[in-house]
């Protein structure tokens, strides 16, 4: 295991007592990725879908804000959502200081976002869309926010209806602090958000 991201040649060769070769050796190319700095996970269900599984369950997305973002949400490239799900932020070409982001568009599975090396004094903000219910209803969402592997902040459980938009939180980079954001002691959520540039079924 390595700490550094780069990629590895490995070599075996096996000798007899006489030191002679047993056999051609073998060798085998790694590449090595190491533990993301920052990784966010967006998980969700809806009471009523009884059968998650199916393909057809209400899609909730997460989003995940550059401050060049100046807190507009669907921004190309400073907004990382399903549509722009590896921009290039950062050193322009270097993959490291790129949000990744696996897409889920039923629930099934969490919504996991990446970053391998944040931008240092950055503040990043993160938010849920409930972009169309299927006919569902209300979906409760769960976010929680790793630094280097390790819990930092979780919210669970959060009731969302359709095109819900819930601005979760913000946090500069590398501060460990993170706090629920809020508005009156109240959850940020804009209900019935549509952006002008992205219709929402």
């Amino acid at each position: 295991m390595t700490d550094v991201a780069g990629t590895y040649r490995f070599r075996l060769s096996v000798t007899d007592q006489r030191g002679l070769p047993g056999c051609v050796a073998a060798e085998r190319e790694v590449v090595a990725h190491p533990e993301p700095a920052l990784r966010i996970e967006l998980a969700w269900m809806a009471p009523s879908d009884v059968d998650p599984s199916d393909g057809n369950g209400p899609d909730l997305d997460l989003h995940f804000l550059h401050p060049f973002a100046n807190g507009e949400y669907f921004d190309d490239p400073f907004d990382t959502f399903w549509a722009n799900n590896n921009p290039d932020w950062g050193s322009l070409g270097s993959q490291v200081d790129n949000p990744n982001l696996s897409d889920s568009t039923d629930g099934s599975a969490p919504e996991i976002l990446t970053l391998i090396a944040p931008e240092q004094g950055t503040r990043y903000c993160v938010g849920v869309n409930y972009w169309t219910d299927h006919d569902l209803g209300p979906a409760h969402a769960t976010v929680r926010i790793f630094f280097y592997g390790v819990l930092a902040f979780a919210v669970a459980d959060v009731e969302l209806v359709k095109h819900d938009l819930w601005r979760v939180t913000c946090f500069t980079w590398p501060s460990e602090q993170i706090a629920l954001s809020t508005i009156d002691g109240e959850l940020d959520i804009t209900p019935d958000y549509q952006h002008p540039r992205w219709f929402q079924p």
